[in-house]
This record gives C-alpha cells, structure tokens and sequence, in this order.
C-alpha cells in the first residue's frame, strides 16, 4: 500500500518527486494523485483497483525517465497503462479525470514545500478533509502569489507606457483625463510605488479633482521609502491642501517639505537637484504669504528662491528646464515687489521671464507645457503694464495669454488648470477695458470668464478657491453692469461663503460692494 509509506517516501527521494530512487519516487507520486483533487476524487482515489493502475502507470513512467532501457516495449506498456487507467477514470468520473490531469504539476511543485509535505502525511494518516484544506489553502496562496507578479509585471509595462502618456500630453497631443486613466490602472495593479501616486496627485489637481488628489498624496507619503520622496510627498500633499484652502494644513506640509529638502541639500551640496528642492520649498512657504497678502514674507520667500535659481542656471545655462525654473522664479519675485511699490524691478524680472518663456515656446512650439508658462508670463506682463498706466499695451498682453489658453484648453478639456486660467484671461481683459471706462466691452468680457468658472464650479463644487473666483467675477459685472441680477446672486455666493467659514478677510470688502451697488 502506498499511503502509509509515503513520509519516507518523500525523505528518500529528497523532499522532491525528482529525485530519490525510483520506487520512492514512484510512490510520491502516485500518493500525490491521490491527494490532488476535491474530497469527492480522493474518495474515489481510494479505490483499489484504481490505486493500483496508477501505481504501475508512474513505475513506468520512472523506469523510462531514469535512463533505464527505454526499450518500444517499455514505452508501450507505459502508454497502455495510461490508456486503460484513464478509461477507467472516464467512465466513473469524467470530471475527475480531468482534474486529475490539471493538477498533476501543481501538486507536484506542493510536495516540495515542508507544509505541503506534512498535509500529504496527514492525508496518508487517514485525515483527509484536514490535509486536502491545507492543500487548497496553499493551491490559493500560490494562485494569488503568481497573480500579484503577473499584475507586478502588467505595472511594470503600464508604468512605461504611462510615461510616454505623460510626455505627450506635455506636447498637447494627450488630455488630462486619459494620462490620469493610465496612471489609475498602473496604481492598482502595483499601489505600493511612490513615484506612481505622486504623479496621479498631481494630474488629479490638474484636473481638479481634488478629494481624489489628497488621497493620492496621502497614499505617496506612505509608500515613500527615503527622505527625498518624503520631500516629494509633502510638497505634493502641500500643493493640494493649499488648492482645498485648507491653509494650517498647507503649512504644515510645506515646512515638513523644507526641513527634509533643507536637510538633504546640506548633507549632499553637490546636488544640485536637491538645492532645486530647497529653492521649490522657499517658493511655496511665499505663496502662503502671498495668499495672506504678507508681501514682506512672500518678497523674502520668493527672494531665496531666486538667488538658488539663478545659481543653478548659471552652472546649466542650456539646461531647459532650469531656464524655466529661473523664469518662474523671476515672476514669483517680480510678482512681490510689484506688491511692494517696487514697479522698476517688478518689471525687469517679468520682462526677463517673458523673454525666457518666448524662446522656449518659440523653441518647441508643440511643448503645451512651454505654452503654458508663455501664457502666464503675457499674463504678468499685463499686470505691471496696468499698474503703470499702460493700459492699452496691457490688455493686449491679455489677449495674448488667451489666445494660447483657448488653443490648450480645445487640446485638453479635462484640464481644468487651463480652463481657469482662461478665465484668468478675461477677468483681466475685463480688468483693463474697466480702467478705460469701456464698461460694456468690460462687461461682456467678465461674463465671458463667468460662463467658464460657472462650469468649474459645477465640475467641483467642493473647490472653496472656484467659488471665490465665481463671488469675484460676480462682483466685477455687477461694478459695470445696470443688471442687479449679478450684484445680487454676487452678495448671495458672498454669504453663503461668509457662512461656511471660507470667506477670507481680503475679501470681505465684496459684500460692502455688492450692498452698497443694490441700494442704488
């Protein structure tokens, strides 16, 4: 009998149906087709007549693959056996033959495993339904092992295919929504990659989808393994909490993000991708200060930031990407000292910026991203050239950045970064014909910019940040317009923020506006 033999069986043979002599492999293996089906085949596979043929089966099928004469008689004889075994299996039990055949391979490869070992002794000792739970709970784990490397694998591909995503949209030839696609399925076949999660965070906030965004930055701060990807997370989680107006949130995540940038820098100098950090840190603690109208601290910011840059420009002045990284640095900075009354510097750093952007964009005109900053820089321009008096020059520059916007936006609808910045672009045209008391051209120029924060709104209604520029462009009709509509649905959007909590004190001025425009 083969059963109660079968722990020595497997001593001698190695552990292993491969090895050992050949009756000690022949009966490992035949005592594996006993165990290898559900509760009803090992039934069946007690049967003697059937234990038998299968024993002879895998005698012969030993003798042939142990350099033993492997005469046409041996061969035939092993052949007849199967023949007649399987027939008889056939006609008790189709099914089990089948199974039989499946698992041949997979049993095998359990037997050589110490858990699959003692769940044969324990079937051989007579606790079958014990052993085969055992058996399958090792079949499932082995099944969703090889599963986890097949999706492994499939990330792998994903991941590279979601790069290529990534430049092509940068080239406008890809929206927004479909790299996020690409960047989903990668994350859910292989979650446990912080390069992944931080880069869907980003697209997601592109896109405005900003509850979507947190979580996929929260799920990058806990997949990161090393101080620089920590840096990365809390910059990221950073620039999403800043976009939800969760202000102390913001705050906390940008000094986390510079005390690790700061960190790194000092402990590797020559890096010059860490001091690009340091100077990216400075750069989001002054637009916190921006945001609270503290242009002192956002000046001082903006001002660190800088001499990094331009450092790091002079050390790769053909270097594309720190010619861009020192232009947004020159607008930041610019941006502050316009703020400040320092017209003269505010403008020769917008000039420089716009002199950057134009080459780069003129460079690669394909580059949506090169388009892009050239627009903001327009959009810069505009603004100082406003501050100086220069109106008509100003709002030119205006139209200019929305000419590039609306080019960008019919690229990549889902990019929700662009569509408001379009609307940008006619608030400031409308900005500029309102300074030229052109108030029907201003008018039609803001609800223009209206119908798109409109959509916004409506595409995120959770966006405090959207619905304060909505309460913006309301309030700006509503000063050149004879429609008391919009001073009304203006000072309706203003207390309801006001009532939520998220109407900043900046603002406030608004509801005056809209109170005093309604009791005219």
């Amino acid at each position: 009998m083969v059963a109660p033999a079968l722990v020595g069986a497997l001593a001698a043979a190695g552990g292993q149906p491969g090895g050992g002599s050949v009756d000690a492999r022949a009966e490992v293996a035949a005592a594996l087709y006993a165990a290898s089906a559900t509760q009803a085949a090992a039934e069946r596979s007690a049967d003697a007549k059937l234990r038998a043929q299968r024993a002879e089966i895998e005698r012969l099928r030993v003798e042939t693959g142990a350099g033993r004469a492997a005469n046409a008689a041996l061969r035939a004889a092993l052949t007849a056996s199967e023949e007649k075994y399987v027939a008889e299996l056939a006609g008790r039990d189709r099914a089990y033959a089948q199974e039989i055949a499946v698992f041949r391979d997979a049993v095998q490869n359990i037997a050589s495993t110490s858990e699959g070992a003692a769940a044969l002794a324990r079937f051989n000792s007579g606790d079958e339904t014990g052993a085969l739970s055992i058996l399958d709970d090792l079949r499932r784990g082995r099944d969703a092992a090889r599963r986890k490397r097949a999706d492994i694998e499939s990330a792998s591909d994903g991941r590279r295919i979601a790069l290529l995503a990534l430049q092509a949209r940068a080239r406008g030839k890809l929206s927004t929504s479909q790299a996020i696609a690409r960047y989903e399925e990668v994350t859910r076949l292989d979650p446990g990659v912080h390069a992944d999660w931080a880069e869907l965070a980003a697209l997601y906030r592109n896109a405005s989808r900003l509850t979507d965004a947190r979580r996929a930055a929260e799920r990058a701060a806990r997949t990161a393994s090393n101080d620089r990807e920590r840096a990365s997370a809390s910059r990221e989680l950073g620039d999403v909490l800043a976009a939800q107006g969760d202000g102390g949130g913001a705050v906390d995540a940008y000094l986390r993000y510079y005390q690790l940038a700061q960190n790194l820098s000092e402990s590797n100098p020559a890096d010059s991708d860490l001091q690009y950090e340091v100077a990216m840190a400075h750069s989001r603690i002054g637009n916190l200060f921006a945001a609270k109208q503290d242009w002192e601290g956002a000046s001082t910011a903006y001002g660190s930031a800088l001499v990094i840059l331009q450092s790091l420009f002079v050390a790769e002045p053909r270097s594309v990407f720190r010619q861009r990284s020192l232009a947004t640095g020159m607008e930041r900075a610019g941006d502050a000292l316009m703020a400040l009354g320092d017209n003269d510097e505010a403008l020769n750093l917008h000039r420089g910026a716009l002199g950057i952007r134009g080459l780069l964009a003129e460079h690669d005109p394909e580059s949506a991203t090169a388009q892009r900053d050239l627009a903001v820089s327009h959009e810069k321009m505009g603004n100082m050239l406003l501050v100086t008096g220069k109106l008509d020059e100003g709002v030119a520059e205006y139209r200019e950045e929305l000419k590039i916007l609306k080019t960008l936006t019919a690229r990549d609808g889902s990019n929700w970064d662009l569509q408001r910045g379009a609307s940008v672009a006619y608030e400031k045209i409308g900005d500029g014909l309102s300074a030229k008391n052109e108030r029907d051209a201003a008018a039609a120029a803001y609800r223009d910019g209206l119908a798109l924060r409109e959509a916004m709104v409506k595409h995120d209604g959770a966006n405090a940040g959207w619905k304060r520029d909505l309460l913006v462009m309301l309030a700006k009709i509503a000063g050149v317009s004879d429609d008391r509509r919009y001073a009304e649905r203006g000072l309706e959007a203003a207390n309801a923020l006001d009532k939520a909590g998220l109407l900043e004190e900046r603002d406030r001025w608004i509801i005056e506006a809209l109170k005093k425009r309604l009791a005219q």
